[in-house]
């Protein structure tokens, strides 16, 4: 198995390519893969032992300007496809491109745009650009997505007051408490012109004293379990029965 990781050295960030062969215990280093085009890499969905799609959060790294992307929405980042051959930026225009999950055949690409709190729904080409078909706005910071390939629909993790979670985060001595939301995105049977190709499921609502700053949600269909992930939470993983309607 090839892994990519992406590593935020004080150098500049780069993706590490690491290789595992199942049942052994330890994981090999086979190389670090740097460009100029990855700058403030987030996720990735792998295509090959070197190619992969990786997804920019912001274009300023640090200082004023990336205050002012941060705080005005910005749409100044994007999705990079990376191979050894070739280089170049997918899809962009996007505000605060973070989490991306992809069905079973890289048919589908589901993108978060975490500080637009919306979806991008993407086609990938032969050629690797990506095609939006949607683009769905949220009631919530959306952070990561997850494909669950046994239904075939999409979750998707996220910060329900987002302010509040910053807030905490940046005063000292406080609990961080960060409300979170689970929703499934389902294909509509309705085929008619003008239906929306997914409908939207609320799952899960906690206030943060369950699960705070809840980042992804992955569904375990043999066992009958959802996995919550947090982001500065120092609770670790939240494990509970898979919510009814998920």
């Amino acid at each position: 198995l090839t892994i990519f990781v992406v590593n935020h050295r004080r150098s500049g960030s780069v993706v590490e390519v690491l290789e595992y062969t199942i049942g052994d215990n330890v994981v090999q280093y086979k190389e670090t893969i740097k460009h100029d085009l990855i700058r403030t890499p987030n996720d990735i969905i792998a295509l090959g032992p070197r190619s992969f799609y990786v997804s920019n959060d912001h274009l300023h790294i640090s200082g004023f300007k990336r205050f002012i992307e941060e705080n005005l929405r910005r749409p100044w980042s994007n999705v990079i496809y990376y191979s050894p051959e070739n280089t170049f930026v997918a899809f962009d225009r996007v505000i605060s491109a973070n989490g991306m999950a992809a069905n079973k055949d890289h048919s589908v690409i589901f993108l978060s745009a975490c500080y637009g709190g919306a979806v991008h729904i993407l086609k990938p080409h032969e050629d690797f650009t990506l095609e939006q078909q949607d683009y769905i706005k949220l009631d919530f910071f959306n952070d990561n997505p997850s494909y669950d390939p046994a239904t075939g629909d999409f979750f998707i993790t996220g910060h329900v007051q987002p302010l509040k979670m910053v807030h905490d985060v940046h005063t000292p001595g406080k609990s961080v408490v960060g409300p979170s939301k689970v929703i499934k995105f389902h294909k509509n049977p309705e085929t008619l012109a003008g239906a929306p190709r997914y409908l939207i499921d609320t799952v899960l609502v906690d206030d943060g004293h369950l699960i705070s700053t809840g980042t992804v949600a992955a569904i375990d269909r043999k066992r009958g379990v959802m996995l919550v992930g947090t982001a500065v939470s120092d609770r670790g993983l939240v494990r509970c029965p898979i919510p009814q309607g998920a």
